[in-house]
Formats: structure tokens, sequence, C-alpha cells
């Protein structure tokens, strides 16, 4: 899988092991993908997965989302999130905010 899809199926993935039940909750990047905010599914979604995204209260707050500096030029977000970002991890950490993570560095014991 490509990203940023393997890692909204990963994430969902975890969320349905956490939940005991197979999209017992939704990641929002799950709602947004199943919405079509990320371009059209390569494949059809299931309509039985459409049908419950749908009638979450969390997805109609998704109706007319737009990722945060949507209305910026590429050369603009770059300079503010990164110039040496590659247009994979730019794209990614302009759907799905958060903390970046490091790749390769090892984990510090808590």
């Amino acid at each position: 899988m490509a990203r940023p899809y393997s890692q909204i199926v990963g994430a969902q993935g975890i969320d349905n092991i956490l939940s005991g039940k197979r999209y017992g909750r939704l990641t929002d990047e799950a709602i947004k993908y199943v919405l079509g905010l990320y371009g059209e599914a390569v494949v059809p979604v299931d309509p039985n997965v459409t049908e419950r995204v749908m009638s979450m209260p969390r997805a109609k707050q998704f109706v007319n989302w737009k990722p945060e500096g949507y209305e910026k030029s590429v050369e603009e977000l770059r300079r503010e999130i990164g110039p040496g970002l590659s247009d994979d991890d730019l794209l990614i950490r302009l759907l799905i905010p958060g903390k970046p993570v490091k790749r390769g560095e090892p984990k510090k014991p808590a």
C-alpha cells in the first residue's frame, strides 16, 4: 500500500483491535477517506461501511473540510512546514496533522 493509505489502514486496524470490534470506532482519517476527501477510492468502499460512516455525527463535521493551508501555494507550504520534505511527506503533514515521528530513531525507554 502507498502512503498515506497504509497509515490510515494501520491506524484503523489498531483501533479495531483496541475497541474489540471491527469498525467499533473510526479514525478521522478513515472517515475522510470514506467520504472521498483524499480523492476517489481505488476500489469501492463496502456499502455497509459507507452507511456506518454516513450515520456518524463526526462524519457530518467533515462535510466541508479542507486541510490546513488549503488556500496557500505549494511554495508557501514548503517554507512553513519543511523545505527538505519529499512531496509524500509534505502531503502527509498537510492531510494527517500531528507530531511527526522521525524514522530510524530508536525509541527511548519510558
